[in-house]
């Protein structure tokens, strides 16, 4: 599961094992994520297994991205659900896969 965590565009990055104060936003299974980069939702340069982290401004270009995809996409639904809450707070993501 690749996990998905709010973080202040400011703050440093934590060590893994230091993320326990941060909002958990949710998580995506290895074959919705493998889709999403098809689909050309998320770029292929953000490898599933490796950590990695978006900007609010990175969040907002992704979610720009998603205005124009089906409602009907379960897959895009399932990280829409993860992205709103973030343009909600304007802070970006930090991601840790287990």
């Amino acid at each position: 599961m690749l996990d998905f965590y709010l973080i202040s565009d400011n703050e440093p990055t934590p060590k893994p094992d230091k993320v326990d104060g941060l909002e958990y936003l949710g998580g995506l299974e290895e074959g919705i994520y493998i889709r999403l980069i098809k689909k050309g939702i998320i770029d292929k340069k953000y490898d599933y297994y490796s950590d990695f982290r978006w900007t609010s401004k990175d969040v907002k270009l992704i979610t720009e991205n998603l205005k124009n995809k089906s409602n009907s996409d379960s897959d895009i639904n399932t990280f829409k659900t993860i992205t709103e809450k973030v343009i909600k707070s304007k802070f970006g993501i930090i991601t840790l896969c287990d």
